[in-house]
């Protein structure tokens, strides 16, 4: 899968890129992001950002299990509903781990993150996710990873970082 993102908002082609670096620079996994120059019918079209999509082949990259259990998240982390989630491994089997996720979450107290999550990971990435003002990213836009085979805790991974570094979203209709 290629993904290749606009610049159209960032015309300084960095915004990305500097996100992606700060979360691997963090200790976590992140996708590579580097500026492309497109070419439409042989004549120059725009730059854009590749951004790595995160699939099995990123988590083999770094260093995780891609046997592991992978979901894009759009919400809060408080549904585990097919509707606002999108398993991308283990197809195979049923949404209990993330339905477990959430409810440990909201009701397993704190006693559910020491045993659950990897706590060093989470708070590398949410320190992350400050220093590049994400504001876009807790009601979607990111994955969460599931070590299944492995110390089967969770951690959070960083996507879709066009609106950060004092780029937001407005109610006006428009970024």
């Amino acid at each position: 899968e290629l993904n290749l993102n606009t610049t159209s908002a960032d015309k300084a082609y960095i915004r990305q890129i500097l996100c992606y670096e700060t979360y691997r620079d963090a200790g976590g996994a992140s996708s590579a992001a580097y500026p492309i120059r497109q070419h439409r019918n042989g004549a120059f079209y725009q730059v854009s950002i590749f951004v790595e999509q995160i699939d099995e082949d990123f988590l083999d990259r770094h260093g995780l299990d891609s046997d592991g259990a992978l979901y894009k998240v759009y919400n809060t982390l408080n549904s585990s509903s097919t509707s606002r989630n999108e398993k991308k491994t283990r197809l195979y089997e049923n949404w209990n781990d993330l339905k477990s996720l959430v409810n440990g979450i909201a009701f397993g107290g704190e006693r559910y993150l020491w045993d659950n999550i990897d706590l060093p990971a989470v708070i590398n990435y949410w320190a992350a996710t400050v220093l590049v003002h994400d504001n876009d990213c807790v009601h979607k836009n990111y994955y969460v990873y599931r070590d299944t085979n492995g110390d089967r805790r969770w951690r959070m991974l960083p996507w879709d970082k066009d609106l950060t570094l004092g780029r937001n979203y407005t109610n006006t209709g428009g970024v």
